[in-house]
């Protein structure tokens, strides 16, 4: 399941969830349009906190991807990887150039046009790449992309982050997009239209991607959609510190913030599934495979235990040996369908008499089962095969000979503090040995050995 990103990993809970956040970013655009231009106080502090925000979880964001790059090496997840670490990389640039935040000027200078630019490449590139991912993506390309190349194509991307920033530090020759604070220009400016045009472009592909129920689809969808949205309010805003500019700011943490919650929630599934997966491993590898009770390899793990423990505490341990009487000669009659649906019910049967939770009842291999009972005495041991004897009888089941029921022969042996018995497998001999007498005495019979 891991090395298949596309498979759908969200469930119905979180579907309706995202689609809650996308009607509420287009109530929250629809309202405040018409007042996004409303000047509100100038908080110093906003800031600092939104860019640490979103540089943390646009990084965190790159960083699951490429991690599930690594195991899916698909080729669409390093563009979709590169737009979130190319945005990490450009808030920290534009909030050290941002004029009035650590300098007036800006601690990495530039001029009062530099942090426009970086707000145009940002949400430019970051729509840009969205869209290259969503295209490979959507046409399922299933060539492997080698993991030093594409690595180097992520680090390249980073490049292009400090490369843009560098323009956009030296933008004397760039157009002019703000004038005395105001975006006005930048609304009505090609710049201003590409970058709307290509997140419009992307929340697009991101309906299509969702339509086909790509992976964490859904949550790409909100990311682009409140992108879209904050380029939309920050260009009809028109000034900084206005309420279209806050809430574009707010809304860009809503698109930083989607698709790691995405990637969250796609972990726990597969944490999920890998937890369901391993109980199920594990029930297989100690399970019989017809009867599905206690297979012969979880029978040896519980001996060795409970012989070791039964030293330590010097309780006695004991051991019941079961066989099927004539079950050769049931299999030979009936057929081997029907006498596996005897080994079923019989051993189910016998699985309903080890009551306790440190009792097993497990398949020993053909016709044959075996209990191992810790803190029983031989009595105990005898009174347990004995009610298991006749439950067996209870059942009924029918023989070559119309008269006659399936039954089945017991033996039972016991350690006990200061026994000769050195090893758990004497004790199983012993078992074996008691097992035999009852045959000897002509079958349906519980014997005992101490």
């Amino acid at each position: 399941m891991i090395n298949n990103v596309n498979v759908e990993f969200e469930s119905h809970t979180q579907r309706k969830f995202a689609h809650v956040v996308i009607v509420l970013i287009i109530i929250i655009c629809i309202i405040t349009i018409p007042v996004a231009t409303t000047p509100l106080v100038e908080v110093k502090a906003f800031l600092p906190m939104f860019a640490s925000f979103v540089m943390l979880t646009d990084f965190l964001t790159a960083y699951h991807l490429m991690v599930q790059f690594t195991i899916t090496r698909q080729f669409f997840l390093i563009p979709l990887a590169g737009a979130y670490a190319f945005v990490a990389v450009m808030v920290i640039i534009q909030l050290l150039t941002f004029p009035g935040i650590f300098a007036q000027e800006g601690i990495l200078g530039g001029n009062n046009q530099s942090a426009v630019w970086m707000w145009v490449f940002w949400h430019g590139a970051y729509a840009g790449l969205i869209c290259i991912s969503l295209v490979f993506q959507r046409l399922s390309i299933d060539k492997k992309v080698n993991r030093h190349k594409g690595f180097g194509m992520f680090l390249l991307t980073l490049a292009l982050a400090v490369l843009l920033a560098l323009v956009a530090l030296e933008s004397n020759w760039l157009p002019i997009l703000i004038v005395n604070g105001s975006y006005q220009a930048l609304s009505h400016s090609i710049a201003g239209f590409f970058v709307w045009g290509i997140s419009f472009t992307a929340v697009l592909l991101a309906i299509d991607s969702v339509r086909h129920r790509k992976a964490v689809g859904i949550f790409i969808l909100i990311a682009v959609l409140a992108s879209l949205a904050d380029v939309t309010l920050t260009l009809i805003a028109n000034y900084r510190y206005s309420l279209g500019w806050y809430v574009s700011r707010i809304l860009s943490i809503v698109s930083s913030l989607s698709v790691l919650i995405g990637l969250l929630f796609q972990v726990t599934r597969l944490y999920q599934n890998l937890a369901i997966a391993n109980e199920v491993l594990i029930k297989t590898a100690t399970s019989d495979g017809l009867t599905g009770i206690a297979n012969r390899r979880r029978f040896n793990e519980v001996a060795q235990k409970e012989w070791l423990r039964s030293l330590r505490t010097k309780e006695p341990l004991s051991v019941i040996m079961v066989d099927i009487d004539h079950f050769k000669t049931y299999n030979d009659h009936f057929g081997h369908q029907q006498g596996d649906e005897c080994l079923i019910a019989i051993a189910v049967t016998l699985a309903q008499n080890a009551k306790r939770p440190s009792d097993l009842c497990a398949r020993y291999g053909g016709e044959e089962f075996v209990f191992i009972l810790p803190n029983t005495n031989l009595a105990g041991a005898k009174m347990i095969a004995e009610h298991a004897r006749q439950a067996v009888i209870g059942l009924a089941l029918p023989t070559k000979n119309s008269n006659l029921v399936v039954t089945i022969s017991a033996g039972c042996a016991t350690w006990t503090h200061g026994s000769m018995i050195d090893n758990f497998a004497a004790l199983l001999k012993l078992a074996d040995d008691a097992l035999y007498q009852s045959k000897t005495l002509g079958r349906n019979v519980v014997s005992t050995i101490q």
